[in-house]
């Protein structure tokens, strides 16, 4: 097609200034889908035209008109189609003091959000959710200055956003002479499209499909708009990263998101050099969920694996929470027979003489929540015989299946495993297998042992790391999740080289009820009524339930030749900071202490080398007694 060739258009307004709003929608969605753009005619009078365009040049003359930056060329019309622009929705109307846009340019905005309206209907149509127009751009068309504009962060952030979220483009072109608009599909085996331009000429192209150029004249000025879907929601973090934030996948993108990458890096650095350093609040949030800026590399969670209520999959559980399920039920006959021991007076317990021979267990509660097929394990994978299997306590069972669940997400095998040095954290309580009566045997000792939980692991699957049990009352897990990361983690150069730090580490956590001989101690914490209503004022204790869950972490980055690197492999999340702490000497042992929360809080903060103005959210424990 040349240059000068006459335009052919898909809807002519002018020839059919009546066309009902139905069916603009079906010619301009039938065109998008089956060649991506779609190229109307408004049918507006050529005197209105010549207005709006003096009323351009006027802005012009005022100086509201101004290079853009170049890294935006690209996303407007191209090196040959944007000389200057402006954001004109953000200038003062008609009757301000200042500079206002003038009647013709604001009736050909009131026109284009027509034609607007009937794209949105196209992007609900395809599945789209809250889509909206953006905000105007009036672009000069020529060739760009050479004195271009400096990009900002505020710019950057709303161009990243507006490229990130658009679906359609709108190109209104109007002013002296014609021009040459080229699409070029994303997809490098399509042909590109030569649409030769002219005033009152309306092009709807899929921006989310293809890239766009103008060749126009300085005469020429054009009005910019996009349909814009919602934001999509990505992964916070080092796992997700400009590249997943903004989408780098449209070409006009990626020259922003490199801009963005090199000037976050730069503030970073400012930031260490400089505490009153004005850098915006958002590129602040940005620049610490993408960098990490202390000498401790993020812990990568690399698997997991969990048994749980009703499901062994830790993705079917979090659906079904979502989802409002409760999983608390009676207690199952096939764990004992709770009618025994159960008594509906509340003070039931008090009287119970479980500590005494013959006494009986009383207590008023009978609701927990409960694993099932906590009986069965394979014990020939793991090399176990049937005499010690029958000896193990369930919860070692439990927290090797998990394990070695977790390690094969990981990317580990049995025969990869074998003198590997991977660290070993179980979090764990006092085992309800020693109050079952039992036949004793030569595997006893070793089957109810509390620090066998975590050993037999390491002794089964063959890996040497530091391996230990840890019960630190209602916090057992998550102290062996902070260890953990604290043992793949190059903390120290020392420790480093001398080959202290593990290659990854298990770490998880298993609790099961395998007898009510324990219920008369938790009776008075727990609400006879089965539920908890943590935060509620009808709260009234809570309810005992049973997991097992691991988690295979290992580092994130490491270093090659002094630069850290990130390691490829599955990761389900990052750690990076962590605190414990105690309570010290406060109102009771059992009693909270807020000073002491507030201080592993900030610690931890300050351990992440991020700002409490970076929390997305914080998870709370709540232990509701009446």
């Amino acid at each position: 097609m040349g240059f000068f060739d006459d335009p052919s258009y898909d809807i002519d307004l002018e020839r059919n200034p009546e066309m009902p709003a139905e069916l603009l929608v079906s010619e301009i969605g039938h065109n998008l889908r089956f060649k991506g753009h779609c190229v109307v005619k408004l049918g507006v009078d050529e005197d209105v035209l010549e207005q709006a365009s003096d009323e351009a040049v006027d802005l012009k003359r005022a100086g509201k008109l101004q290079a853009p930056p170049q890294q935006l060329i690209d996303a407007l019309l191209g090196p040959e189609g944007t000389n200057e622009y402006c954001r004109l929705d953000q200038l003062p109307e008609e009757g301000d003091e200042d500079v206002e846009v003038g009647p013709e340019l604001l009736g050909l905005n009131r026109r284009i959000t027509k034609i607007a309206g009937a794209s949105i209907a196209f992007c609900a149509s395809e599945g789209y959710d809250n889509c909206s127009k953006s905000g105007e751009y009036l672009v000069r068309g020529g060739d760009y200055s050479d004195e271009v504009a400096e990009l900002t962060e505020e710019s950057c952030s709303e161009w990243l956003s507006l490229l990130n979220r658009a679906r359609l483009m709108l190109v209104y072109i109007f002013g002296e002479g014609r021009g040459q608009l080229e699409l070029l599909p994303f997809d490098e085996d399509s042909d590109s499209v030569e649409i030769a331009t002219e005033p009152d000429m309306l092009v709807i192209l899929r921006a989310d499909q293809m890239h766009h150029k103008h060749q126009s004249s300085r005469g020429t000025f054009s009005i910019l708009s996009w349909i814009m879907a919602a934001e999509n929601s990505t992964t916070r973090g080092w796992t997700g990263g400009l590249s997943r934030t903004f989408g780098v996948t449209i070409p006009t993108a990626r020259e922003l998101v490199e801009w963005t990458q090199n000037r976050l890096k730069e503030l970073l650095e400012t930031e260490a050099l400089d505490k009153d350093a004005d850098i915006p609040r958002d590129w602040q949030l940005m620049m610490r969920h993408s960098f990490f800026r202390n000498n401790r590399s993020p812990v990568a969670v690399r698997g997991e694996a969990g048994h749980m209520p009703t499901t062994n999959n830790n993705r079917v559980l979090w659906d079904a929470i979502n989802q409002g399920s409760d999983f608390v039920t009676d207690v199952p006959y096939h764990r004992w027979d709770h009618e025994l021991y159960y008594d509906a007076d509340p003070n039931c317990w008090m009287q119970a003489s479980c500590f005494r021979p013959g006494g009986m267990i009383r207590t008023n509660i009978k609701h927990g929540q409960f694993i099932e097929g906590v009986d069965l394990f394979d014990n020939k994978f793991f090399g176990v015989s049937n005499m010690e299997a029958t000896g193990m306590d369930p919860m070692q069972r439990h927290i090797l299946e998990t394990s070695y669940e977790a390690l094969f997400m990981a990317g580990y095998n049995k025969k990869s495993l074998m003198g590997k040095y991977i660290a070993v954290f179980s979090g764990c309580t006092n085992p309800e297998w020693n109050y079952i009566d039992k036949e004793a045997g030569a595997c006893s000792g070793t089957g109810s042992s509390q620090a066998i939980t975590s050993n037999r692991t390491s002794f089964l699957l063959g890996i040497m790391g530091p391996s230990t049990s840890i019960d630190c009352d209602q916090s057992s897990a998550a102290m062996a999740l902070m260890l953990g990361g604290t043992a793949v983690t190059p903390a120290t150069e020392r420790r480093t080289s001398s080959g202290g730090d593990s290659e990854a580490a298990i770490c998880g956590g298993v609790f099961l009820q395998m007898t009510p001989f324990m219920w008369p101690r938790f009776n008075a914490y727990m609400n006879p009524n089965g539920r908890c209503f943590s935060f509620d004022q009808c709260s009234n204790g809570y309810v005992r339930g049973e997991c097992c869950a691991s988690a295979a972490l290992k580092p994130y980055a490491e270093k090659v030749s002094g630069e850290l690197s990130v390691i490829e492999g599955p990761c389900i999340g990052t750690m990076v900071g962590w605190r414990m702490t105690n309570n010290g000497r406060s109102a009771g042992l059992h009693a909270p202490s807020g000073p002491a929360e507030q201080e592993a809080i900030a610690d931890a903060i300050r351990h992440a080398g991020i700002s409490p103005l970076d929390l997305d959210a914080m998870e709370r424990f709540g232990c509701t007694e009446s």
